[in-house]
C-alpha cells in the first residue's frame, strides 16, 4: 500500500498540478495531514509552487503545487552482451539524452570498467550534483542479498555485489535489477497496460522467460526464480528425451515444440498452468513463434475448459526497448517511494 507522501506524489504528477485542499479531498485525510507532507516535499525540492497557474480570485489566490522536473536526474544503464544502453531523465523520467557504448570483450567486461562509464557519463553531462538515482539493468539473475547469482553473458560481473561496489565507488544510490523484470515494469507502466493489477510477460525469443506483476507489484519468488518460463514446458516427452532437466535442454524442448504441429496444444498447456497458479488479467507475449491467428485460436480453445472471467487477455508486442526505459521506471518507482 502506498504511503500518504507517495499518494500526494502520484496525485500531483497525474494531475499536473494541484492545491492543499484538493489534494486532501481527493485523499479524503485532513488538512493538517496535506500540509505536513507537501511541504515536506516542498522543503526537499521535489514539489514546487505553481504560480502561473494560480487562479485569480476575489480573495487570496488558491496556490498550486506541481513536481519540479528540474529537481534531480534519473540515469538509467541498461546492459547486454555487446553493449550498454544509457538513458539520462529528469525525475518525472522525461528523457533529456540517450546513446550507447559498445562492450569491447564481453568475457572481460567487468565492474571496474562499468564504473568507468558511469563516471564517464557523469563527467560528459556534468551530473556530479544532480544525479538522484542511479539505475542499472543486466541480462542476469540476483539473489535476495543483490549478489549477481548468474550472467552467462557477462562473466566478469558473476557472484559479486554490484549494487554495494557501484554505490561505495560513485557515493550515489544505485539499484540492480534484471533486465526482463525492467521490461516488465516499462510495460507496466504503458498506457495500455497500466490498469492491470496482474500481468504476466512471456518472453521467447534467444531465450525463454517472463516477468509477473501482481496486486501492481514485480514478484519474484523467495529466491527471484519467478519468471523462469522454460520450466512450464517439462512434462513425459520431455523426461523421455532428455532425462536431464537442465535450463538449456528445457528451452530447446520448449523450441521444438513451438515448431511442431503439437504447438498450440503444448501452449494451451502452457497458458492453463499460467491462469490456474497466477490468474492473471493479461499475459503479453514477446515471439516470432506465434502468430496473431495463434493467440484466436488458444483464445478458442481456453473457452472450452474455464469460464469467460478466468481467462485473460491475451496479446503479442514487439520489444522497442521497454528494458532501457524500464531502468528508469524502476528509478521512478524507488526515488518516489522515498519516505
Amino acid at each position: 500500500m502506498a504511503s500518504k507522501r507517495q499518494t500526494i506524489i502520484n496525485l500531483i504528477k497525474e494531475n499536473t498540478i494541484l492545491t492543499k485542499p484538493q489534494i486532501a479531498e481527493i485523499m479524503e485525510v485532513s488538512l493538517t495531514t496535506t500540509n505536513k507532507y507537501v511541504n515536506e516535499l516542498v522543503k526537499e525540492g521535489i514539489v514546487i509552487e505553481d504560480i502561473v497557474d494560480r487562479v485569480k480570485t476575489e480573495g487570496k489566490p488558491p496556490i498550486f503545487y506541481k513536481i519540479n522536473s528540474e529537481h534531480k536526474n534519473l540515469v538509467g544503464f541498461y546492459l547486454s552482451s555487446n553493449k550498454i544502453e544509457i538513458i539520462i531523465t529528469d525525475n518525472l523520467g522525461k528523457e533529456q539524452n540517450r546513446f550507447s557504448t559498445l562492450i569491447k570483450n564481453n568475457n572481460e567486461f567487468t565492474k571496474e570498467i562499468l564504473c568507468s562509464e558511469i563516471i564517464s557519463v557523469i563527467k560528459k553531462y556534468d551530473l556530479k550534483d544532480k544525479i538522484k538515482m542511479i539505475s542499472i539493468g543486466i541480462p542476469g539473475v540476483l539473489d535476495e542479498n543483490d549478489d549477481i547469482a548468474e550472467i552467462p553473458s557477462l562473466p566478469k560481473l558473476d557472484k559479486i555485489n554490484l549494487k554495494k561496489f557501484l554505490t561505495e565507488k560513485l557515493e550515489l544510490p544505485v539499484i540492480i535489477e534484471n533486465d526482463v523484470n525492467l521490461t516488465v515494469k516499462a510495460l507496466h507502466t504503458e498506457e495500455e497496460y497500466k490498469q492491470y493489477r496482474n500481468l504476466v510477460y512471456f518472453f521467447i525469443k534467444n531465450g525463454i522467460g517472463g516477468g509477473i506483476i501482481t496486486t501492481e507489484t514485480l514478484y519474484k519468488g523467495s529466491s527471484n526464480f519467478s519468471g523462469e518460463f522454460a520450466y512450464l514446458a517439462l512434462d513425459e516427452e520431455y523426461m523421455t528425451k532428455y532425462k536431464i532437466i537442465s535450463p538449456e535442454n528445457l528451452e530447446k524442448y520448449f523450441i521444438e515444440k513451438l515448431t511442431s504441429n503439437d504447438k498450440i496444444r503444448f501452449m494451451l498447456f502452457i497458458i492453463l498452468r499460467i491462469i490456474s497458479t497466477l490468474n492473471p488479467e493479461v499475459i503479453i507475449f514477446e515471439t516470432d513463434y506465434l502468430k496473431k491467428s495463434d493467440i484466436d485460436t488458444l483464445n478458442k480453445k481456453l473457452e472450452c475448459f474455464l469460464g469467460e472471467s478466468h481467462i485473460p487477455e491475451i496479446t503479442l508486442i514487439t520489444n522497442n526497448d521497454l528494458g532501457v526505459y524500464g531502468t528508469i521506471a524502476n528509478a521512478l518507482e524507488a526515488f518516489y517511494s522515498e519516505d
